[in-house]
């Protein structure tokens, strides 16, 4: 029997703006990571749990992401940044918008932010310098560039390889057009949620996960829970990744459909995808 994936309700816009052929608002661009490690029950990822009182996806487990900042295309980055090669990122630059670059920054930039991991190479920071920094960021008093330049590091952005790029169904009142990146956690990593957004991480199984979010237990938006199924038949991350490097990478901008009274998100090529009335 199929898993039939679904939408929380805080993932709607209020249910009569569907059908009513209102211009659907612009996705804002987005990047997440996706960090990764071997355990002995198998691969696992790192989610963080946002907090109940936040404005999007209130308490629901995510990976790590968020908008851009208009310092994440910094020229900059060119001397402080080891870019990915291209078959690891291919479908991360929009045509019209941000580079694959500017991506990347700002995965790196909100995973630093998120939960205290900063990928890059370099000189080893002190512990307290990193949560030092770590705090000037969140707090909007430090840019990422400047942070990571005086510490006389380079981002390792050729350790990411693009996964994932969704773009929020039309119909909802926030979209996002976000790319998800799949990167190797470092040995020993040490996570430290952001309690300004988050109140928990965990790493977990994508099986486990997924068990858990289809018997109503852990939170998830669609995105997240579909991409963790891409992955949960995987047996390592050596083995992940191989599965998404070269690959070009293309835009999923799923459609809200009504089934038995429920409002739930159809994926491309599947049935009534391009139904136009009542979409979503």
């Amino acid at each position: 029997m199929s898993r039939r994936y679904r939408l929380e309700a805080q993932e709607l816009a209020t249910a009569e703006a569907m059908g009513q052929g209102r211009m659907p608002p612009r996705p804002r661009p987005a990047a997440g990571v996706i960090l990764a490690r071997d355990a002995e029950i198998g691969p696992e990822v790192l989610l963080v749990r946002r907090r109940a009182d936040v404005g999007f996806a209130a308490g629901a487990y995510v990976f790590p992401g968020g908008v851009l900042d208009a310092a994440d295309a910094d020229a900059a980055w060119e001397d402080w940044l080891d870019e990915p090669p291209e078959e690891a990122v291919m479908g991360a630059a929009d045509p019209d918008g941000p580079s694959a670059r500017t991506f990347v920054v700002a995965g790196l930039r909100e995973l630093f932010e998120e939960t205290g991991v900063l990928l890059a190479s370099g000189p080893t920071p002190r512990p307290e310098v990193l949560a030092e920094e770590r705090k000037a960021l969140v707090a909007g008093r430090r840019l990422f560039i400047d942070i990571v330049s005086s510490l006389d590091l380079t981002l390792a952005g050729d350790r990411l390889v693009l996964c994932a790029r969704w773009i929020t169904p039309e119909s909802l009142s926030r979209r996002y057009d976000a790319r998800f990146f799949f990167v190797e956690a470092p040995p020993a990593t040490q996570v430290s949620a952001e309690l300004g957004e988050l109140v928990d991480h965990v790493w977990i199984t994508p099986g486990e996960a997924l068990a858990r979010y289809f018997d109503y237990d852990l939170h998830m938006l669609f995105p997240t829970a579909r991409t963790l199924g891409w992955l949960e038949a995987g047996e390592s991350v050596a083995e992940w990744r191989e599965c998404f490097r070269g690959t070009e990478i293309k835009a999923i901008l799923p459609r809200l459909r009504r089934f038995d009274g429920d409002v739930v998100p159809v994926m491309p090529g599947e049935p009534r995808y391009d139904e136009r009335e009542g979409d979503g």
